[in-house]
């Protein structure tokens, strides 16, 4: 999981026009792809987290970081537009439906 962040910290690092958010009306096909690879990315973080919380892998601190993480990263999509790209990946993991993060997400989406 810590790899994980730190890998996507690297990549806004080295890349940061990946992270620069655009109207959704500006995106070309590449645009759309990358991002929904950018989002499976954040869901593996994400459901690693409230699962390694959940078994007490990690703390609530730690854990909370993430969900504060979450609520930025959909927070930013909401605003340029791009929030509807979560839908087709949720729609992937139906048998999640159940886990928080997936809530959390379909709940912004709806919002």
């Amino acid at each position: 999981m810590f790899n994980s962040y730190a890998s996507y910290n690297e990549l806004h690092i080295e890349k940061p026009e990946l992270f620069i958010e655009k109207p959704i009306q500006e995106y070309t096909e590449s645009d759309i792809v990358r991002k929904q690879a950018i989002f499976y990315r954040f869901l593996n973080v994400w459901l690693a987290a409230e699962t390694a919380y959940s078994n007490g892998m990690i703390s609530e601190a730690t854990y909370l970081i993430t969900l504060a993480d979450a609520e930025d990263v959909l927070n930013r999509t909401k605003e340029s537009g791009a929030i509807s790209l979560w839908e087709p990946i949720l729609a992937k993991y139906t048998f999640l439906a159940d886990k928080e993060i997936i809530k959390f997400i379909a709940q912004k989406i709806e919002s």
